[in-house]
């Protein structure tokens, strides 16, 4: 089954056991799409989505994203239970998370904002690249990045609640001279062999790291971070590749974990 795309749909419902539907072209929805039963496949063609509303997938329905990307550009409610490849917000409202959201590849704030919803949080995750030129709101809810062949390239000024990374030898690209602000936890957690790196865009120009919370960092390489907006941070078993400010290192990693660090 192929979805026509000649003209936008007001909403979009699939809800046919057994059923797959492709996109015949880049597909724009001005209400909400939702995924009760079946199978929306992208994968083979990759096509765009515009959601003007909101997107539901709760159910039985499934959600093959393949390495296209699905753009909100109103607003509404992200409520799905399946990852999407890559996401962006580019609207004058604001999109609320109905649950947590997992974007394998790209998360993009260009306009508007993102909202992890008030009292209940939900968490984002990111494979690769993060990007804020709108308004994220965080509230008490915490953004992952993960998938240790990705380098998550993190751009704008964002303002995190708890920012976490466990994925050991994953590698982090920030903007040189862009602020990111912790007000809960910053947890980076690598292991002896696997640093966790994190570098500015620009080799020699800082990328500013504001701490208001707390901090648990191990097995981390740094450079050109400039933390003095915040509490400083006392990273263990971790390198100080230089340039950086009110970092506190004390005890370095292996010789071999220093170098498997700088060869990635």
């Amino acid at each position: 089954n192929i979805l026509s795309a000649l003209a936008p749909y007001f909403n979009l419902t699939l809800n046919s056991t057994g059923s797959t539907y492709s996109l015949a072209a880049t597909t724009d929805v001005d209400g909400t799409v939702t995924l009760t039963a079946g199978t929306l496949d992208v994968s083979g063609t990759n096509y765009g989505i515009t959601v003007g509303g909101g997107w539901t997938d709760t159910g039985a329905g499934t959600f093959t994203e393949g390495t296209g990307t699905v753009t909100f550009d109103g607003t509404g409610t992200v409520n799905s239970n399946e990852a999407f490849e890559n996401v962006t917000i580019n609207s004058a409202g604001t999109i609320t998370l109905g649950a947590a959201l997992d974007a394998d590849a790209t998360l993009t704030i260009t306009a508007g904002t993102l909202d992890t919803a008030s009292g209940l949080n939900y968490g984002i995750t990111v494979g690769g690249n993060w990007g804020n030129r709108g308004t994220f709101t965080a509230r008490s809810g915490t953004v992952t990045f993960d998938t240790v062949s990705l380098t998550s390239v993190i751009s704008g000024n964002s303002t995190f609640n708890h920012l976490k990374v466990t994925t050991v030898a994953k590698n982090l690209t920030f903007t040189a001279a862009s602020t990111q602000t912790i007000n809960g936890t910053l947890t980076l957690t690598g292991s002896s062999g696997n640093l966790i790196v994190l570098r500015s865009s620009v080799d020699g120009t800082a990328w500013n790291l504001n701490v208001a919370g707390t901090s648990s960092v191990s097995y981390v390489d740094v450079k050109n971070s400039n933390a003095s907006g915040g509490n400083a941070i006392v990273p263990t078993n971790s390198t100080n590749t230089g340039g950086n400010t009110n970092w506190t290192f004390n005890r370095a990693p292996t010789a071999a974990s220093v170098t498997a660090a700088q060869g990635s």
